[in-house]
């Protein structure tokens, strides 16, 4: 009887550190990054001390390959996001320049991805609603007055309006 209880005493202790490294995993897949989440469970491996299954695990050499991998892509994606930001402040700085020199926009979809003619506006709409085609257009600027249309109330009754490719607001 008292083998088969420290049998069962065994089992219980191994079940519920497996129980804790799960909700460990699962706190860290919520909260952080997969480097994070990995870097946090090499530091709870440690804890457990060098005889630890957990701790040998987290020192295999596929672990510190899995490690290597995921800081050199985290790099790589960080240098991609700085030349992206560059590129996104140059294109706006020439988008405010052909605003403002010659009237002339760069449509939406050339900078967020959008197809043409997919920008809608689609409810019930009350009086004095503004629709602009253009974001930088919200705060007013020269010709924002005719590019510029201002809804009535449709007293319940659902409308459509769509931005052209010609950059002007038409009711669909």
């Amino acid at each position: 009887r008292d083998r088969v209880v420290a049998t069962i005493e065994k089992i219980e202790a191994r079940i519920a550190a497996a129980i804790g490294r799960t909700a460990l995993i699962e706190r860290a897949k919520e909260e952080c990054s997969r480097a994070d989440m990995l870097d946090q469970l090499i530091a709870a491996a440690r804890k457990r001390g060098t005889n630890d299954p957990f701790y040998r695990r987290t020192q295999d050499r596929y672990v510190r390959i899995m490690r290597r991998n995921i800081t050199n892509r985290l790099s790589q994606a960080s240098g991609s996001l700085v030349r992206t930001r560059e590129l996104e402040e140059r294109i706006e700085q020439a988008r405010t320049r052909l605003w403002e020199g010659f009237g002339v926009s760069l449509p939406d979809h050339v900078l967020a991805g959008w197809s043409l003619g997919g920008v809608r506006a689609e409810g019930v709409f009350g009086a004095g609603v503004r629709l602009v085609p253009w974001k930088h257009l919200v705060e007013g600027g020269p010709g924002s007055q005719k590019d510029t249309v201002v809804t009535e109330d449709s007293e319940g009754e659902r409308r459509v309006f769509v931005r052209t490719l010609g950059g002007t607001i038409e009711q669909a």
